[in-house]
């Protein structure tokens, strides 16, 4: 079965430690098909993505500080 993630959230704590990952799926193609959506939540010590969410913040840094 083929299937798209449609988005990832990641929800820190107030000292800026990831809480838990929020990974949203679906099977859609895209063609308003009736897709099944499913919600997946991890907490870090379950699937690290820490590499993932330090290059998401390099990049939105390196966007906003050439505004």
């Amino acid at each position: 079965m083929a299937f798209r993630f449609t988005n990832i959230n990641v929800t820190y704590d107030q000292n800026d430690e990831v809480l838990y990952y929020s990974i949203q799926v679906d099977n859609s193609s895209g063609n308003n098909d009736g897709a099944i959506n499913a919600s997946l939540t991890f907490k870090p010590e379950e699937l690290d993505l820490s590499e993932v969410t330090n290059k998401a913040k390099e990049k939105l840094a390196k966007l906003a500080s050439e505004k």
